[in-house]
């Protein structure tokens, strides 16, 4: 998306309204493969949006507290044409590869990068939880420093406030995590969380996955994959986890 900036002006008459003083977009160019961008010969803005991919769920073999993969987080950043290189070399991350033995953590999701001016973070892989009670664990926020968001309960007694639990924050810039969470005599996991520029959370053993106003959205159910961009893969029961989606870069100049 690209942000604009705008002034209120007036035509000598009392008449105001508001008008765009970014100029019109000269040039665009999305990769969802590593490549090189070329600086255009016109312009006087660049706004580089990157998506990180998204993790892979784990894989199980019962119906533990288990989590499908973080989205990949989004970062943008503006910056002055003349700043940049004529050439810049753009990298797609690659989603964290499906898990295909039982037991097992998903694979982390790649980072996207243009050059060294952005990079957008990739989303951790599932977690296995296995029988291991009184835990809540989120696979991650999909940025470099983890913003991860963690929930711990226990004995709450009912599928009801385990599920209200873990609904944490939705995430603005990060990729959506999944959480898990135990009680009494049962195991709940991978309440798939949302994100609004990030990629959505895959579904783990719990009711939904995450999803995205701008990245992907998470995998729904067993073993299906992330959206592009950046969505998380769902977890795996008995087959393999679903596959966490690629980055993304978009270069807009105007």
């Amino acid at each position: 998306m690209l942000f604009r900036s705008y002034a209120l002006t007036t035509n000598g008459s009392g008449t105001l309204s508001w008008a765009s003083v970014g100029g019109s977009t000269s040039d665009y160019q999305a990769f969802t493969s590593s490549g090189t961008w070329t600086k255009p010969a016109s312009g006087t803005y660049a706004l580089i949006e990157c998506w990180g991919a998204g993790g892979s769920g784990c894989r199980t073999a019962g119906n533990y507290a288990d989590t499908g993969g973080s989205g990949g987080g989004y970062v943008s950043v503006i910056k002055k044409l003349s700043d940049l290189t004529s050439t810049v070399t753009v990298t797609i991350g690659a989603g964290g590869a499906s898990q295909t033995s039982n037991g097992s953590n998903g694979n982390d999701g790649g980072n996207s990068t243009f050059g060294s001016y952005a990079t957008g973070y990739g989303g951790g892989g599932g977690q296995y939880q296995g029988t291991t009670a009184n835990t809540g664990v989120s696979t991650g926020g999909g940025s470099k420093a983890g913003t991860q968001y963690y929930v711990t309960t226990s004995n709450v007694g009912t599928a009801e406030n385990a599920a209200h639990a873990v609904r944490f924050s939705t995430p603005i810039w990060n990729g959506g995590g999944s959480a898990s969470v135990w009680y009494v005599g049962n195991y709940v996991g991978g309440y798939g969380q949302s994100s609004v520029y990030g990629g959505g959370s895959g579904a783990g053993n719990g009711p939904s996955a995450g999803s995205s106003q701008f990245g992907g959205a998470g995998g729904s159910s067993s073993g299906v994959a992330g959206s592009a961009p950046a969505g998380g893969g769902a977890y795996g029961l008995n087959t393999a986890s679903g596959a966490g989606a690629r980055g993304e870069v978009r270069v807009t100049v105007w």
